[in-house]
């Protein structure tokens, strides 16, 4: 990596070993990384069995109670991700899509979704064994097909919160799901945007020791994501009150206290015991003095500033 005085230096387990702590978890802040080596994990499987559901908002409160019902225990196979929006063309207006992934048989995975589909009826569905390279072109019913396009959009403001969700709060994502509904429906210009609930196997996460790099938080449930989009500059000041009010809303329910979130969804605003968390920041902030002292590295959630 590029340190602040311009040096390029190797950082790992065994050579300069603190710093390797700290890139991992408030890299942004330490260094420019020009060259890396992953440990990457072994192939479980060549398939992915894809899972695509469409629901009205109707569905949201059944939606999260079959989230809820995983507890901390979702299969390290199985994951999902959420999406709230409006598309007119493909769903005929506001929905929610529930995209599952498993690494496995399709009928094992249809299994996983039995509870959710016993339950309630989707209006669409979609679901495939896909090659694993494919997964992320072809899950969503495929909104993000063409790998060229698909983050190539030009002309639009964007604004994006987040939290880190311990447990679901049924009221709070029902009367979410509601209100941005009705927000994206009435305004045209704000159809591009999304609200996301990431909810994936912690089984993972959690066999790495906490002290073993300074990212802090291995036991969130899920992150929900806010990602609003604007092609008129007047909604800029009503987008900035309505996600604020709604970051507030999840993270008193979502049962941490104090607040974590995953530090690349934070939207720039939020204290750094929040972004970093109270017990690692004293250590980061001693390497940001040692490897950076003029603060030359610190537009992206600087570790320095409250």
């Amino acid at each position: 990596l590029v340190t602040a005085d311009g040096r390029i230096i190797a950082a790992s387990k065994n050579e300069n070993k603190d710093l390797f702590w700290g890139m991992r978890g408030a890299g942004s802040n330490l260094g420019i990384v020009v060259e890396a080596v992953y440990q990457v994990t072994d192939l479980v499987s060549e398939t992915v069995t894809n899972l695509d559901y469409a629901f009205s908002r109707n569905a949201t409160g059944e939606i999260i109670d079959y989230l809820s019902s995983f507890g901390k225990s979702t299969p390290a196979k199985l994951s999902f991700i959420i999406q709230a929006f409006y598309d007119e063309v493909s769903f005929g207006g506001y929905v929610i899509i529930v995209n599952g992934a498993y690494q496995g048989p399709q009928s094992e995975a249809e299994a996983f979704l039995e509870p959710l589909l016993s339950k309630i009826t989707p209006l669409k569905q979609n679901v495939t064994v896909i090659p694993e390279n494919q997964l992320v072109y072809a899950s969503r019913f495929g909104s993000e097909g063409n790998p060229e396009t698909a983050c190539a959009d030009k002309g639009v403001e964007r604004s994006i919160f987040g939290a880190g969700i311990n447990t679901y709060d049924k009221d709070t994502y029902v009367r979410y799901i509601e209100e941005f509904g009705h927000l994206v429906t009435a305004n045209a210009s704000l159809r591009g945007s999304v609200f996301f609930i990431e909810h994936f196997s912690i089984a993972k996460v959690q066999e790495i020791p906490d002290e073993a790099s300074a990212y802090p938080y291995r036991d969130i449930t899920a992150h929900v994501l806010f990602n609003y989009a604007w092609t008129d500059p007047d909604s800029e000041k009503p987008i900035d009150m309505f996600g604020k009010k709604w970051r507030t809303e999840f993270q008193s329910t979502g049962g941490f206290d104090p607040p974590q979130i995953y530090v690349n969804y934070g939207h720039g605003d939020e204290d750094n015991e929040i972004l970093y968390s109270k017990r690692k920041l004293p250590r980061l902030r001693q390497l940001k003095e040692e490897w950076d002292p003029n603060h030359i590295f610190g537009f992206n959630h600087d570790i320095i500033t409250a």
